[in-house]
């Protein structure tokens, strides 16, 4: 198999800050990335997710999440760090989340090197446009998803081609956290 990295954006627009992974891939869709690199905006792709985990050896995703941190906190998490709560598995008639996505893919054998990135979300009713405190960080998300797909790149020995950086501005000081924590699976409500 040939070296197939994605970073894959999830999330409803329509639902202000469950917008962000759309958000941030719509920044990373403006840089120059190899061929091995794949930039995709899921949506509320759900069970799609699962899918397009299948053929790649590395993904990010990108989503908001609520973690009980402040808004606009960042979260960066390895798979190996993440336990879902044993609700998260459940499976409903009206869609499936990311963390029951997650979940099926490893039944069934699709185990990518997967990283997961995710702001505190303010806000997630009707509503479109990112709060101003998830807006402040999509900089520094975009910025975390190339070190983390120009890391892998260098992995996999493939020559990163990113030299346009995203629009201008001084990434936020808000906190980012890595934790070894239960997950809650991010923003259900698509």
């Amino acid at each position: 198999m040939s070296a197939r990295v994605r970073v894959i954006g999830a999330g409803n627009l329509l639902r202000a800050d469950d917008g962000l992974g759309v958000h941030v891939v719509q920044q990373l869709e403006a840089l120059s990335w190899p061929a091995e690199v794949e930039v995709l905006d899921v949506g509320t792709g759900g069970l799609d997710i699962v899918h397009l985990l299948g053929d790649a050896t590395h993904v990010c995703l990108v989503d908001a999440m609520q973690m009980g941190g402040a808004p606009g906190t960042v979260y960066e998490f390895a798979r190996a760090d993440v336990r879902f709560p044993a609700a998260a598995g459940q499976v409903s008639m009206h869609g499936f989340g990311l963390a029951t996505a997650l979940e099926l893919g490893e039944k069934l054998g699709i185990r990518p090197e997967l990283y997961l990135v995710g702001v505190e979300p303010e806000c997630l009713n009707f509503a479109e446009g990112l709060s101003s405190a998830v807006q402040a960080q999509v900089d520094t998300v975009v910025q975390i998803v190339q070190h983390k797909v120009a890391a892998w790149l260098a992995q996999l020995e493939v020559p990163a081609a990113c030299p346009r950086q995203p629009r201008a501005g001084k990434p936020d000081a808000s906190p980012r956290q890595r934790r070894d924590a239960p997950l809650r699976a991010p923003t259900d409500g698509r």
